[in-house]
């Protein structure tokens, strides 16, 4: 039964132990008492069976925590690891039978300062450059004050 049928069964068990011209309790109560017992339970168990939920969602969330480190300290590895060999290699290109290392060439743009754009280039909502913008209006030869087209060499690693 559930909480709800327990509460219904200890209401019925109630009217039928009064008597309905005195209200006198008559009758065996020992159904009641039952009845009760098994609705102290089932609260306890429920009570229970949330507190091992909480327990159990705090010791996934700890989990979380703990694998999340672990990613952004192989991330941080990986991302120096790449840099370091980048610095080594220069742009030259490295095959073997499990890896492939490729360069290719991209351009980015790099604000000196934001404040010094004209206000068609900036985001106002909070003062960002708006780069793509930027990048094209260079691209035609279009001079920007504190913007300017960089060329940059991205390695692949597959």
């Amino acid at each position: 039964m559930n909480l709800y049928e327990i509460s219904a069964a200890i209401e019925n068990a109630f009217m039928d132990c009064i008597d309905p011209e005195t209200g006198e309790i008559v009758g065996d109560t020992s159904a009641l008492d039952d009845l009760q017992i098994q609705r102290e339970e089932k609260i306890e168990n429920i009570a229970l069976f949330i507190k091992n939920l909480k327990a159990e969602a705090e010791a996934i969330q700890n989990e979380e925590r703990k694998l999340k480190s672990r990613r952004q300290a192989c991330e941080n590895h990986a991302d120096w690891l790449k840099k370091y060999l980048a610095n080594n290699l220069q742009g030259e290109k490295f095959k073997s039978a499990r890896v492939s290392i490729s360069w290719r060439k991209s351009q980015a743009v790099e604000v000196e300062d934001v404040w010094k754009l004209p206000a068609e280039y900036i985001r106002m909502a909070d003062p960002e450059p708006k780069k793509t913008e930027i990048k094209e209006a260079l691209k035609q030869g279009i001079e920007i004050p504190g913007a300017e087209l960089v060329d940059n060499l991205s390695m692949t690693i597959r």
